[in-house]
């Protein structure tokens, strides 16, 4: 089945999050099904940039 198959079939069925049959490059496998990137890659990511820069990050957001 392709990537975009499994993705489209968890989205029909409501679901937030898949598992795709190949991980990401950092070996992750859950995904999100609004636009298919790892969730993992996504979390730290965000911690990154709230700590790159605390001063811009919108206050009280919660922070991963």
């Amino acid at each position: 089945m392709k990537k975009d198959q499994i993705r489209l079939i968890a989205k029909e069925k409501g679901e937030r999050y898949y598992v795709p049959e190949k991980p990401c490059a950092k070996g992750h496998y859950l995904r999100a099904t609004s636009g298919g990137g790892c969730i993992e890659c996504r979390k730290a990511a965000e911690k990154r940039r709230y700590y790159a820069n605390p001063e811009k990050t919108k206050i009280g957001r919660a922070h991963v």
